[in-house]
């Protein structure tokens, strides 16, 4: 009977039997059992569902009369005597054997389950697939053995040190060939040489000049611009100086002498002061009229509006500033923008 149900799902891929289930031929795709590792090769395979309601296919009973040489009544019987030994076999050794399709198991619900196999009839495709095994991915193969990197690591170590040697030795050479260069020129050409190195010389110290003159004329600066207030108010001639600590920090004007050349110059500390009434901040302070004319021609690159104070008749310095401003604008100048200086009122 196993042989020809086999034969009859081979054509007709489905197979119903009177109070017991459904045989169907259906396509598995591969898997992997993730406990024992037991591969399942994709193909065809023959599936049961358990039906207690399912009727005989009529088909299937002339198909097996014809083949057992039987009635259909006689078919029926055969049946109904191999889904009893299925009964029988699984509730007492828990499996049964309906090879080569399979094999009939009790679940774990105590229900009667269908184990396929692969028959190469029913799949002919998957024929060759059987043979194939999943490796443990957790072991190495035996086969395999472990290499010791530890003289390949080695080589690469020594490999690392040779060129770093190499580019060692590139550089002292090419410094010992400039250095041997040099040599040859100066013995060859020792008056162009000698041109160069006083040419060169004349440079440096004209750098350095220039350096320091300039470093003096900041350091001149800075100590001038820097504000020197009062922390107490002077009564000079009648005039106030208030310490610039407070917000409405004002200097009334002290006595300046303006000075006024007696021919035209372009000296800027000659030329005549302001005496237009107002507001003015003065940036700087200075001894001598050449620092002053520095001073001024600097901010005048940064302000439009700097001019000369003229020099303090007690103070003897002379006064470089910024204006005329009103007081509000002159305190806004000092305390918004940044300015560094004082105020002096004119």
């Amino acid at each position: 009977m196993n042989q020809i149900i086999k034969q009859y799902l081979i054509e007709n891929k489905k197979l119903a039997i009177h109070a017991f289930g459904v045989f169907e031929v259906k396509y598995q795709l591969p898997s992997l059992h993730p406990v024992i590792h037991k591969f399942t090769v994709p193909g065809n395979y023959v599936t049961f569902t358990q039906d207690d309601n399912a009727e005989t296919d009529k088909l299937f009973l002339v198909f097996a009369a014809q083949k057992l040489n039987k009635t259909n009544t006689e078919v029926q019987e055969l049946l109904n005597e191999m889904v009893s030994a299925v009964r029988k076999s699984v509730a007492d050794k828990n499996t049964y054997s309906l090879a080569p399709l399979g094999s009939f198991v009790r679940d774990n619900l105590g229900r009667i389950a269908f184990e396929p196999d692969l028959d190469f009839d029913i799949s002919p495709q998957s024929f060759g697939l059987e043979s194939f095994e999943v490796p443990n991915v957790y072991q190495l193969p035996e086969y395999l053995p472990i290499e010791d990197d530890t003289e390949e690591q080695e080589v690469i170590i020594h490999k690392k040190s040779g060129c770093g040697l190499k580019i060692l030795w590139t550089i002292l050479s090419l410094l010992l060939l400039s250095v041997i260069v040099m040599l040859l020129l100066y013995f060859c050409f020792p008056q162009t040489i000698g041109k160069y190195k006083t040419n060169l010389k004349q440079w440096c110290e004209t750098t350095y000049q220039s350096f320091n003159k300039q470093k003096d004329v900041e350091k001149t600066e800075e100590q001038h611009s820097d504000n020197v207030f009062v922390d107490t108010i002077k009564n000079i001639d009648n005039q106030e100086f208030i310490s610039d600590a407070n917000e409405d920090t004002i200097l009334e004007e002290p006595d300046v002498l303006p000075q006024v050349s007696e021919q035209p110059s372009l000296s800027i500390s000659d030329n005549q002061a302001v005496n237009e009434s107002g507001y003015y901040i003065v940036l700087g302070s200075f001894k001598e009229a050449a620092n002053a004319d520095v001073f001024m021609e600097q901010k005048q690159n940064q302000y439009d509006n700097v001019c000369h104070l003229g020099k303090g008749k007690t103070s003897q310095l002379y006064l470089i500033g910024l204006g005329p401003y009103s007081q509000q604008e002159a305190q806004s100048m000092l305390k918004d923008k940044g300015i560094k200086g004082w105020l002096l009122k004119k």
